[in-house]
């Protein structure tokens, strides 16, 4: 180490020290602090980084563990951050923590970003070994990249850096790259002074010296050094001065510190003083801080100590405390000998509330006490709220000497009560803003404020002992509504030479929300601090207050005669009687007491009564009686005088302890309660109305609730109802008034509800210019009616039963009638019309004949409202509506046409048109004849021909023909519907048209056929009749007289000929054609027939017939025929044969003839045999046969005409009779033959019928 040093002795100290000026310094050196470490040395990498953020996600740190990793990085790549509000709310910190203490006084800000996200102002605060300490504000860093801040050296183990500024940008999240944390201590030698005062602080002492703390900030141990004092100024009231020094002889290592004391002073009666303190350390490297000069002002101690005297009351309660303080000192008043609280200050002190019958001792000390002083930061600022109300400040104080502190002067924005809290802590808030178990309750109450700008008082039940030291408090109303200032950084410590205030925060929610100031700003405590500087004296002498016991228990208890209210029997809720009434109360006796020992030389005695108003008259004596107790409880009765109703009496019985004269005091409040008088007047009703009740009641004081009873069951509790009768009537209305204070008085009056009438009216509407009348038709009660008519048209009103009223101008008019009765009215409207009237007109354009349209134009003049019609009436009995209207008459002559207006109302008039025509033709015709196809129609004309004219015709008959003959004739080849026109032409000029429909329909073809039959046979007709459309019906007449209406009928004649047949075809639209044949009926021919036997003995027969002209047909019943006219025929065996002749005429007409042929060949017996019966016979299948013979049936056989078996039997079983069914077969003739037991046979003809 290499020292230029230049020494300059100026002077020579009294103390014969010299004070050595090194004017100049030249240092080279390399030596090393501890394990190695340099001046200037970055401490940063040697520490435990943390810290506190106030955003984003706790624990608030990101990437922190690069901050003293030596890297310092680029400018501009973002490498580490505490997480903050935007900006940071000031509880954010960054902290470095050692393993020992250094010297530290710079530190180097390396930022990572460019645009934003500066630190350019912060707090650096050190721990002193118990709290955080303030030690050095800056402000203002440029925005750059790398920034320093020196301050003062300080020697700690824990740095903070606080209360951050941002810079302008993003003001959230501030960003670093390195935080550098500069040792510095200065090599060799270094003595710093830090402090000087005096020993014993404010309160001064007869042996009192200077104190001079010296710190060592240099690298080199301190093992001598002297200190030195001059003092000059007031000490004790006289002029003083000293000089002194003394030498340290130890060992001071670097960043430790010691006090020295200099000189001696009696400064007990206080002191106002310079002090110039220095040190010298040889070889001191750094003499600008060796120095320092204060001036101080001491309050001084106690010189003697106050005489305390003990004291006693009656019952429990504060009892008051003479001090006997001396001259120039107070008292303090505590609770303990020794620490405690302190409960008071001055001369005479009421203790807190000591319960009987004990004592208690409290402990006063002589002490000497400033007179009233302040700290004021002002009345401004803003309040803060938010959800949880109940903000606030939270701020540092440093107590510089020690105060009293009584009292607050409060700044809240508003004038109502307001509960306002007091919380206090050592050392800083910071740290604590949201912890509430950091913090002591002061005192908490409620106090009237005075709003904005002024102080709002807050005295302290205790008041608040503070020796010198840091301190935090926290303040706020319970409406959020503590206001603080916010100020910048630079300006944000306000003190005095007793105490200062440091930056604080603002709250919003309790113990939880701090509002973030604006850049470079920071909030400060808004009110002031009242207190004292205090030097109370280490000596506390005991006092006794005793509280003694009274005779208490004792009641005012209701009696048996109590004619008012008993209650709490307080100012609130007074005993209540009223005049003439009286009460009645039983006196109980004292706990522990009895009614026989009661009297002057008993335990106890009621000493006096007495009974004032509240305003201190006394009652008269003869109000009140009091009867004292003995063998049962005493008795007080109270009737008051007519003349103090409404006064509220007072009676105080004083009970007397008799063995310490002790009294308690029975205290009852009594009020004299007038009377309600009950009254009312109400409005005279109509039915329908409400009646007004006007209460009318009174009462001296106090308040009144009421009852009414209407008398139809209804009530109520206003004080003035109004109510509604149901109907008319007379009711009794009853009031009831009740007192607040229980009393009841009543008052009953009839009430008249007149019936309404019914007002009602008949009018009859009128025409313009006619009166519309009308006629009171009102339903109205006994009494004398009155009418007013308002006619709704603004003119003067009418009177009476019955009005008329013609209107100006026509319209619809509101009338309304009021009828009132007895005062009672009634209205009702209706609306009358005044009707307008139309003016009718109209035009005719005329023309020349009866049998033209004339045209009639309507050119009438509306009504002026209303729906209106018109009518024509042509005069000749036929009539019309409409605005133009177009008529043809029938009959030439001269017609008067009037036009008929009428309105919806009822109002008529007419005007009249003469119309003139001349007489025109007016065809006439008719068509008679045939109305088929092809039939002429004959068209008759009967038209009139206008005398003194010519008529001629044109006829058109609707398919294309037409004729100028007068009757002409017509046919038509269509069927259809034709209109038939004749024009009649006079040679008057006038003509006459007229048409008529002619239907022509079709007419049909008629047209049959019959054939030739034979007589007895139907002649069959064939109808071939036509028509194209439609269905035809007939009409036959067969010639014969015989008729028929069917299509194709049928007739049978009766005998042969010829008939002449007509039938005629009929449409349904009567057009019908005839057709005529003849129906040709031939004869049947005769037919006989003529048998003879051939005479050949085998069967064989001649046949022959005299019938000529026909064809033959010979059935000869064998199966055999023939055609031949006459035949011979042989038959194959004997037996009765059916010969049949059928004959056939040229017309096909045919006849037969049969007769029965008996064929007997000579070889075989007659087939009729006695022996041998067939029965029935004929029958229709079963035949029986009986046997008569002499010899039985042995065999059966039956054949056919023609000889085929159809049967045979054989054996038989039966000799007499056998029978056979052939029902199988078909009608016709069989023949049986059976053979006996002889061998003979016998045959027999049957006829089976069906």
């Amino acid at each position: 180490m290499h020292l230029n040093i230049k020494v300059d002795m100026k002077k020579t100290f009294t103390n014969q020290w010299t004070k050595i000026a090194i004017v100049g310094i030249l240092l080279t050196f390399a030596t090393l602090w501890g394990n190695s470490l340099s001046a200037q040395t970055n401490l940063a990498p040697l520490a435990t980084t943390n810290g506190q953020g106030s955003g984003g996600t706790t624990p608030y740190l990101w990437n922190w563990n690069t901050i003293n990793d030596g890297n310092l990085g680029t400018c501009g790549t973002q490498t580490a951050f505490i997480w903050t509000n935007s900006p940071p709310n000031g509880t954010e910190y960054m902290e470095w923590e050692w393993n020992q203490q250094y010297p530290i006084d710079k530190i180097t800000i390396h930022h990572a970003e460019t645009g934003g996200r500066f630190l350019t102002g912060g707090t650096i605060q050190y721990w002193d070994g118990s709290t955080w300490v303030n030690h050095y504000t800056f402000s203002g860093l440029p925005q750059v990249c790398t920034n320093d801040v020196v301050f003062p050296i300080c020697v700690t183990n824990k740095l903070r850096l606080a209360n951050w500024v941002p810079g302008t940008g993003q003001n959230s999240n501030l960003n670093y790259r390195e935080i550098q944390i500069w040792q510095g201590a200065r090599p060799g030698t270094h003595a710093q002074l830090m402090n000087t005062g005096m020993k014993a602080l404010n309160c001064g002492s007869t042996t009192d010296s200077v104190s001079v703390q010296v710190r060592n900030i240099g690298l080199t141990t301190l093992t001598t050094f002297w200190v030195g004092t001059t003092v000059t100024g007031t000490v004790n009231g006289s002029a003083f001065s000293l000089t002194d020094s003394v030498q340290y002889n130890g060992s001071l290592i670097t960043g430790k510190s010691v006090t020295l004391y200099v000189g001696r002073i009696n400064n007990i009666n206080g002191s106002n003083v310079t002090i110039t303190s220095w040190v010298h350390a040889p070889g001191d490297a750094d003499p600008t801080d060796d120095s320092k000069t204060i001036n101080l002002k001491t309050l001084g101690g106690v010189t003697s100590n106050p005489s305390p005297v003990n004291n006693s009351r009656c019952g429990s309660g504060s009892v008051t405390l003479s001090g006997g303080a001396v001259s120039g000192n107070t008292v303090f008043w505590y609770d303990q000998p020794t620490g405690g609280n302190l409960l008071g200050i001055g001369g005479s002190f009421k203790s807190p509330d000591v319960a009987a019958p004990t004592s208690r001792t409290f402990y006063a000390a002589g002490a000497k006490i400033s007179g009233d002083s302040a700290l004021t930061t002002g009345y401004a600022g803003t309040s803060y709220s938010g959800a949880g109300f109940s903000g606030g400040n939270m701020f540092d104080v440093t107590v510089k000497k020690g105060l009293v502190v009584d009292s607050f002067g409060l700044h809240i924005n508003q004038t109502n009560i307001q509960r306002v809290t007091i919380y206090m802590k050592t050392g800083s808030y910071s740290g604590s803003t949201t912890n509430a178990g950091a913090w002591t309750l002061v005192e908490r109450k409620e106090i009237k404020s005075k709003g904005f700008g002024a102080a709002t008082s807050f005295v302290l039940s205790k008041p608040l002992v503070l020796s010198e030291g840091n301190y935090a408090f926290y303040i706020y109303a319970n409406e959020n509504l503590i206001n603080q200032q916010q100020i910048a950084k630079s300006n944000s410590i306000i003190e005095n030479t007793a105490i200062a205030t440091l930056h604080g925060e603002a709250l919003r929610d309790t113990f939880a929300t701090v509002i973030t100031p604006s850049t470079n700003q920071t909030f400060v405590w808004n009110g002031s601090f009242y207190y004292h500087e205090a030097c109370p004296s280490g000596t506390r002498l005991p006092v006794v207050a005793t509280a003694k016991p009274l005779a208490i228990g004792a009641t005012l208890a209701k009696g048996s005669n109590f004619k008012g209210t008993y209650d709490a029997g307080t100012t609130n809720q007074p005993d209540i009687v009223a005049n003439p009434d009286d009460i009645e109360y039983e006196i109980t006796p004292p706990t522990g007491f009895v009614n026989s020992g009661h009297g002057s030389s008993g335990a106890w005695v009621i000493s006096s009564v007495i009974a004032r108003t509240v305003n201190g008259t006394t009652i008269p004596s003869g109000d009140i009686t009091l009867t004292n107790p003995g063998s049962a409880n005493g008795k007080l009765k109270y009737k008051p005088s007519a003349n103090y109703t409404d006064s509220m009496i007072r009676v105080l019985i004083n009970i007397r302890r008799n063995d310490n004269g002790c009294d308690t005091v029975l205290e009852r409040y009594i009020f004299v309660a007038p009377r309600p008088d009950a009254d009312f007047t109400f409005t005279t009703p109509c039915d329908g109305d409400y009646v007004d009740f006007t209460n009318g009641s009174s009462i001296q004081s106090g308040t009144i609730s009421y009852d009414w009873k209407f008398g139809d069951g209804n009530s109520s509790n206003n004080a003035d109802p109004s109510h509604l009768y149901g109907a008319f009537g007379t009711y009794n209305v009853k009031l009831y008034v009740i007192s607040n204070y229980g009393y009841v008085d009543s008052i009953t009056k009839s009430v008249i509800v007149n019936r309404v009438p019914t007002a009602g009216f008949t009018f009859v509407n009128a025409c313009e210019g006619a009166a519309v009348t009308m006629t009171d038709a009102s339903v109205v009660p006994s009494g004398a009616p009155s009418y007013v008519w308002n006619y709704g048209d603004q003119s003067a009103t009418g009177t009476g039963a019955t009005t008329s009223k013609s209107y100006a101008q026509p319209g619809i008019y509101p009338v309304t009638l009021t009828v009132t009765v007895n005062g009672c009215s009634n209205t009702t409207t209706q609306y009358v019309t005044q009707a307008p009237r139309g003016i009718p007109s109209f035009t005719v354009d005329l023309g020349n004949c009866d049998n033209k349209d004339v045209k009639f134009t309507n050119t009438s003049t509306k009504p002026e409202f209303g729906d209106y019609a018109y009518q024509y009436k042509f005069g000749d009995g036929s009539t019309a509506t409409g605005p133009v209207v177009v008529h043809t008459y029938n009959t030439f002559s001269s017609y008067n046409a009037v036009l008929v207006a009428s309105t919806e109302l009822g109002c008529v008039d007419s005007t009249v048109v003469s119309v003139s025509l001349r007489e025109s033709p007016k065809p006439v015709f008719a068509a008679t004849g045939g109305t088929c196809t092809n039939e002429t129609l004959n068209f008759s004309n009967t038209t009139n021909v206008p005398a003194g004219s010519i008529n001629t015709y044109e006829w058109s008959f609707g398919d294309a023909f037409t004729s100028t003959d007068a009757t002409p004739s017509h046919s038509y080849a269509a069927a259809g519907t034709y209109t038939v026109k004749l024009r009649a032409i006079s040679n008057n000029g006038c003509e006459g048209v007229k048409e008529s429909d002619v239907t022509v329909n079709l007419k049909p073809t008629a047209d049959f056929v019959v054939d030739r039959v034979c007589l007895g046979k139907p002649s069959e007709f064939k109808n071939n009749s036509t028509i194209s459309t439609g269905t035809l019906s007939y009409t036959w007449n067969f010639g014969n007289s015989n008729t028929s209406t069917s299509t194709n009928p049928s007739e049978t004649y009766t005998s042969a000929g010829s008939y002449n047949v007509t039938m005629i075809a009929s449409t349904g639209a009567g057009c019908s054609d005839t057709a005529t044949a003849t129906a040709v009926v031939a004869a049947i021919p005769a037919v006989n027939i003529a048998i003879a036997s051939n005479a050949t003995g085998d069967g064989t027969m001649k046949f022959s017939t005299n019938t000529t002209n026909v064809t033959y047909k010979w059935l000869f019943g064998d199966g055999g025929s023939s055609e031949v006219q006459n035949p011979v025929y042989k038959f194959p065996f004997g037996a009765k044969w059916s010969v049949k002749l059928i004959v056939t005429s040229p017309e096909g007409c045919v006849n037969m003839a049969s007769t029965d042929v008996f064929v007997n060949p000579l070889s075989a017996e007659s087939v009729n045999n006695a022996n041998m019966v067939v029965y029935p016979n004929p029958a229709s299948g079963r035949f029986f046969i009986r046997y008569n013979g002499n010899s039985s049936i042995t065999a059966v056989k039956v054949t056919d005409i023609l000889g085929k078996k159809v049967a045979e039997i054989e054996p038989v079983s039966t000799t007499s009779e056998v029978s056979f069914d052939i029902s199988q077969y078909n009608a016709g003739i069989y023949l049986v033959t059976i053979t006996d037991a002889d061998g003979k046979t016998y045959s027999q003809k049957v006829t089976m019928v069906k």
